[in-house]
Protein backbone atom coordinates (compact mmCIF):
# COMPACT_ATOMS: atom_id res chain seq x y z
CA UNK A 1 0.00 0.00 0.00
CA UNK A 2 3.07 2.30 0.31
CA UNK A 3 3.87 2.14 -3.52
CA UNK A 4 0.65 3.29 -3.84
CA UNK A 5 0.81 6.50 -1.45
CA UNK A 6 4.11 7.27 -3.47
CA UNK A 7 3.03 6.89 -7.10
CA UNK A 8 -1.05 7.21 -7.18
CA UNK A 9 -3.69 10.01 -5.89
CA UNK A 10 -6.75 8.70 -5.13
CA UNK A 11 -10.12 10.00 -6.40
CA UNK A 12 -13.75 9.06 -6.01
CA UNK A 13 -15.58 9.31 -9.33
CA UNK A 14 -19.34 8.33 -8.98
CA UNK A 15 -20.54 5.74 -12.09
CA UNK A 16 -24.28 5.33 -13.28
CA UNK A 17 -25.34 1.96 -13.57
CA UNK A 18 -28.78 1.41 -14.22
CA UNK A 19 -30.52 4.56 -11.99
CA UNK A 20 -28.15 4.35 -9.72
CA UNK A 21 -24.62 6.40 -8.13
CA UNK A 22 -21.96 4.12 -7.85
CA UNK A 23 -18.47 5.97 -6.26
CA UNK A 24 -15.41 4.04 -7.54
CA UNK A 25 -12.08 4.97 -6.24
CA UNK A 26 -9.69 5.38 -8.86
CA UNK A 27 -5.69 5.77 -8.90
CA UNK A 28 -4.36 9.20 -10.94
CA UNK A 29 -0.21 8.99 -11.29
CA UNK A 30 1.28 12.42 -9.21
CA UNK A 31 3.94 12.90 -11.71
CA UNK A 32 1.30 14.15 -14.34
CA UNK A 33 1.77 11.13 -16.85
CA UNK A 34 -1.99 10.62 -17.58
CA UNK A 35 -2.50 7.37 -16.48
CA UNK A 36 -5.11 6.08 -14.06
CA UNK A 37 -6.57 2.71 -13.01
CA UNK A 38 -9.00 1.61 -10.41
CA UNK A 39 -6.94 -1.27 -9.56
CA UNK A 40 -3.09 -1.06 -9.69
CA UNK A 41 -0.74 -3.48 -9.49
CA UNK A 42 0.56 -2.72 -5.81
CA UNK A 43 3.51 -4.74 -6.03
CA UNK A 44 5.63 -2.53 -8.14
CA UNK A 45 8.02 -0.13 -7.51
CA UNK A 46 7.07 2.35 -11.04
CA UNK A 47 3.36 3.58 -12.43
CA UNK A 48 2.94 1.78 -15.74
CA UNK A 49 1.96 4.68 -17.82
CA UNK A 50 5.71 6.78 -16.98
CA UNK A 51 7.24 3.03 -17.83
CA UNK A 52 5.42 3.43 -21.08
CA UNK A 53 6.42 7.47 -21.85
CA UNK A 54 10.03 6.21 -21.11
CA UNK A 55 10.27 3.20 -23.41
CA UNK A 56 8.69 5.51 -26.34
CA UNK A 57 11.20 8.05 -25.44
CA UNK A 58 14.43 5.61 -25.75
CA UNK A 59 12.81 4.47 -29.02
CA UNK A 60 12.70 8.26 -30.50
CA UNK A 61 16.13 8.80 -29.29
CA UNK A 62 17.19 5.63 -30.67
CA UNK A 63 15.56 6.11 -34.41
CA UNK A 64 17.54 9.62 -34.20
CA UNK A 65 20.66 8.33 -34.23
CA UNK A 66 20.25 5.83 -37.36
CA UNK A 67 22.53 5.88 -39.82
CA UNK A 68 22.18 5.76 -43.62
CA UNK A 69 24.01 3.49 -45.99
CA UNK A 70 26.54 6.21 -46.96
CA UNK A 71 27.44 7.01 -42.83
CA UNK A 72 25.58 10.46 -43.56
CA UNK A 73 22.72 11.19 -40.64
CA UNK A 74 19.30 10.83 -41.12
CA UNK A 75 17.34 13.38 -43.00
CA UNK A 76 14.79 15.56 -40.69
CA UNK A 77 12.11 17.75 -41.79
CA UNK A 78 12.09 19.61 -45.46
CA UNK A 79 12.27 18.51 -48.60
CA UNK A 80 15.58 16.47 -49.27
CA UNK A 81 14.90 15.50 -52.67
CA UNK A 82 17.69 15.88 -55.35
CA UNK A 83 17.07 18.58 -57.99
CA UNK A 84 18.33 17.52 -61.45
CA UNK A 85 17.24 20.04 -64.16
CA UNK A 86 19.34 19.54 -66.51
CA UNK A 87 19.60 23.08 -67.89
CA UNK A 88 23.40 23.57 -67.45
Amino acid sequence: MDNLKKLFKTATREIKIGDTLQPVKVFQCKKGCGHSSSKPDPSKATCPGCDYKEKVQRQIEAEGTLRLKGGAPKPKGGNFREVDRGDK
